[in-house]
């Protein structure tokens, strides 16, 4: 007789499982390719299966954005100074947004306010607090402003490895305008390439013309 075998094991899964996969689903096609289904086949299991861990794929959502959210903070010991500690939430920000683009899509969206969503705003209120509320919440805005506007930057027309002359190929009707000598400005700054390549320190560059700004300010408003 043949020797009976044991019955398999059903695979144990997590959320955490569940989630990692979502998030990678969503860094390479975006977030419209995640589904319970999809996630499901990435795993090898059952679409119910994921329904024990997770109840629909708005909370699957909501999670993704909080495992995200965590990779903005900032860890212990804290940067000492308004101007370090900024510094570093803006970069990791950048940094998070630049691994994980479709999230900045959901920026305003309800499942984009997660716990570790308030733990990176809590940091941020943290960095400016020396200053008061007045000016620390101007740097606040003025800091995720720039910081957002860089991203969706770089979203459009690519990070540094993506710039360069080639990209300023202008159509037909348009150089016929800067060849007239329409646009003498434009002409020249075409005809210089280096100028047209973006140059790899830029964010550092802007934000600490920011905080220059800011501390300007604040000398000024000093009795």
């Amino acid at each position: 007789m043949r020797e009976r075998q044991p019955p398999r094991r059903r695979r144990l899964l997590t959320q955490s499982e569940i989630v990692t996969s979502a998030i990678g689903i969503a860094d390479r096609e975006g977030i419209e390719a995640v589904s319970m289904r999809r996630v499901a086949r990435e795993l090898g299991v059952g679409a119910m299966t994921l329904y024990h861990h997770v109840a629909d794929k708005d909370e699957l959502v909501e999670l993704m954005a909080d495992a995200i959210s965590a990779e903005m903070l900032v860890p212990e010991p804290f940067p000492d100074g308004w101007r370090a500690a900024m510094s570093e939430i803006a970069h990791r920000t950048r940094d998070t947004f630049a691994r994980h683009p479709w999230l900045i899509r959901t920026v305003g969206e309800d499942s984009h306010l997660t716990l570790n969503g308030l733990r990176h705003i809590e940091q941020s209120l943290r960095a400016v607090a020396e200053l008061g509320d007045e000016l620390g919440g101007r740097i606040l805005f003025a800091v995720d402003e720039y910081t957002f506007g860089f991203v969706l930057r770089e979203l459009v027309i690519g990070g540094p490895d993506e710039g360069g002359p080639e990209r300023f190929v202008l159509k037909p009707r348009l150089q016929e305008a800067v060849d007239a000598g329409e646009l003498p400005l434009i002409a020249r700054w075409l005809a210089t390439g280096p100028a047209l390549e973006l140059p790899a320190d830029r964010f550092e560059v802007g934000l600490e013309a920011l905080f220059d700004g800011f501390e300007a300010l604040r000398r000024r408003r000093r009795p």
